[in-house]
């Protein structure tokens, strides 16, 4: 619908980069998830369901929201994180 999709991408995107700073899946895991599936109707332009994720090129705008602002955060903290001591 008039590439809403595309422009709300300049707004959305930073604005969920900003929430996920403080962020802390470790002891908050279902954190912004609220959100995220707020925007999941407005961003999602494809209607597929498969559990393999699409390619980078096939993208639609949500799938671009949980790659580029979702998934660096969540490998970060996981990266950091040690089973021994939790």
């Amino acid at each position: 619908l008039y590439e809403l999709s595309s422009i709300a991408v300049a707004v959305v995107f930073p604005m969920l980069q900003r929430l996920l700073v403080g962020w802390d899946p470790s002891s908050d895991p279902t954190g912004p998830a609220n959100v995220f599936n707020q925007w999941r109707n407005l961003l999602r332009e494809s209607d597929y369901s498969s559990a393999v994720p699409p390619e980078p090129d096939k993208m639609d705008n949500y799938d671009r929201l949980v790659w580029e602002i979702w998934l660096p955060k969540f490998r970060s903290v996981l990266s950091s994180w040690s089973p021994k001591s939790n």
